[in-house]
């Protein structure tokens, strides 16, 4: 098993990355629920950025069951 990269003090590192969401139209909607949603972050050119990224949050607005 390889190991982990070692983290470097004072290294900037910029990645291009994309942020987004797709919305589907549930078949049998209800009063609280009409779409299912993906959202999703990935490399521009779809490429894998697991080494880069460790943890991505989503904080929705207030009103939802858990929000974060």
């Amino acid at each position: 098993m390889a190991q982990p990269a070692k983290r470097l003090k004072g290294i900037a590192v910029q990645k291009a990355i994309v942020i987004g969401s797709v919305a589907t139209l549930l078949p049998k909607p209800d009063k609280q629920r009409t779409h299912a949603w993906t959202c999703y972050v990935r490399g521009q050119y779809h490429e894998d950025i697991s080494y880069f990224i460790r943890k991505v949050v989503f904080v929705l607005h207030d009103s939802f069951d858990n929000p974060t």
